[in-house]
């Protein structure tokens, strides 16, 4: 499951890795604003969909948000997860301090998480191993990385949110989320990243994950500025039958990448 930031995500799978759910359901009408807390649409979301309770040998949630911060193994105590967090950001009375580790990297991922969302959660699935919305991306770009040479930047366009990756094949050089509310900043985002590690955008290409697609305005604008981008295909460690041939699969990549940490 992903709890996003303006839908509800979550995607089932059988023990030989067919996909047999893939869904959203966003948080408002399409022509209106929200009329509950999102609180209250967790929980709505959780009684009413019937998929959603039902027994299943795992289960993993995933919380969007940009609050985080990256803790290599070497220096990490469980003890010191709100000093960690307090260096990077506010930490208020309504946040759940939480961790979840990246071996691959060797480093933990500590976040903040609303304390009322966690509560629903881990009530509804008590059992369920939670995350944060950066350690799935991480890991596919990782994966993808591993086996390419040289710089390979890595963004993941979400709905006010996205994440971009810096990798020097598998060397994990940048990571962060950033809150947008326009394409311009969409695109100062990306850019940045390529000024700050001196990235020739004529040579250095970009992975883009998430909600873009070619001939959109979003895409126009950054194909202006960096020569080669790829959209990434959707993970190959899933048996898609006929029910899912028309998924945008690229869009979901986040909620997809959820089994690489496990």
């Amino acid at each position: 499951m992903l709890i996003g930031m303006d839908s509800f995500f979550y995607f089932i799978e059988d023990k030989d890795s067919n996909a047999l759910v893939l869904r959203k359901i966003p948080y408002k009408p399409e022509d209106g604003g929200l009329t509950q807390s999102i609180e209250e649409i967790l929980k709505q979301i959780l009684m009413q969909e019937k998929m959603l309770q039902l027994p299943y040998a795992a289960v993993s949630i995933c919380y969007a948000g940009s609050r985080f911060v990256m803790v290599p193994d070497e220096v990490y105590s469980k003890h010191q997860l709100k000093d960690y967090l307090n260096q990077v950001t506010r930490l208020g009375k309504k946040d759940e301090v939480a961790v979840c580790s990246l071996p691959p990297l060797e480093s933990h991922v500590v976040y903040s998480v609303d304390k009322v969302i966690m509560d629903i959660t881990k009530s509804y699935f008590p059992g369920a191993k939670h995350l944060h919305i950066i350690a799935p991306l991480i890991m596919q770009s990782y994966v993808h990385a591993k086996s390419q040479k040289g710089y390979q930047v890595f963004v993941h366009v979400g709905a006010s949110i996205m994440g971009v990756f810096l990798y020097k094949q598998e060397k994990l050089l940048f990571a962060n989320t950033f809150l947008y509310t326009t394409e311009q900043d969409f695109l100062y985002n990306v850019l940045l990243v390529y000024d700050q590690f001196e990235l020739d955008t004529e040579r250095i290409p970009s992975m883009m994950t998430g909600r873009i697609q070619k001939k959109s305005s979003l895409y126009e604008k950054i194909e202006k500025y960096i020569r080669h981008i790829h959209i990434l295909h959707s993970p190959s460690y899933y048996h898609y039958g006929p029910a899912f041939q028309d998924a945008n699969f690229h869009y979901y990549h986040d909620l997809l990448s959820i089994r690489l940490c496990e």
